[in-house]
């Protein structure tokens, strides 16, 4: 039934699109989770979120950050130690570009997260973006992020976003505007960025 499913959803998704497994919360116990795991990955997936399934058998594991690290972040205080990458404050490049680009209302709390995680997977910096709001907020605050990777040097590897909720087709779209619109902006390429959707995915 899983790798049937899962070969389906791959063949509507397209051979360009990667599809990933991130079933392990929701399966019918750990033995259900592993089986979901390694037989969607059979039937065509690219990956997992489930680690220990990536141990076992092998499936390449990839996936992003939770809305709980987001929401874990309240002040500057709580990245004091870790918004610098190669000696560069990464936060204060990216309240910068946050200035330039008129962005201020964004939420502070979800760029410290962001710049967090990207201090930490520099060349895997995907970020969820609907803790707050998707577009007035999420999307905006992994651009200023990322900004300060490009400028860094981070152009290989895998960035973007992940939306979790509401209409994904339309975000999406929308995303994609966001990021062409900053980058002609800020004088940079941004089509390499991507986004990913995740909640409710069927092959509809």
């Amino acid at each position: 039934l899983m790798a049937t499913n899962g070969a389906r959803m791959k063949w509507v998704a397209g051979e360009n699109k990667r599809c990933l497994e991130f079933g392990l919360r929701r399966a019918q116990g750990p033995n259900g989770a592993m089986t979901a795991s390694k037989y969607s990955y059979l039937g065509g997936f690219d990956g997992t979120s489930n680690v220990y399934a990536g141990y076992l058998f092998g499936i390449p594991v990839m996936g992003t950050h939770a809305h709980s690290f987001v929401m874990s972040f309240d002040s500057e205080r709580d990245i004091e130690e870790h918004k610098f990458l190669d000696g560069v404050d990464v936060l204060g490049r990216a309240l910068k570009v946050r200035q330039d680009l008129g962005w201020e209302q964004t939420n502070l709390s979800e760029l410290y997260a962001f710049v967090s995680y990207a201090c930490s997977y520099p060349r895997n910096f995907v970020a969820l973006v609907d803790s707050y709001s998707t577009l007035n907020s999420g999307v905006k605050n992994f651009i200023l992020v990322y900004t300060v990777l490009y400028e860094l040097g981070y152009t290989e590897g895998n960035f973007g976003v992940r939306l979790d909720s509401g209409d994904l087709g339309v975000l999406s779209l929308e995303c994609k505007k966001l990021y062409k619109e900053a980058g002609e902006k800020l004088g940079y390429n941004f089509s390499h960025l991507k986004v990913t959707a995740s909640n409710d995915i069927n092959e509809k």
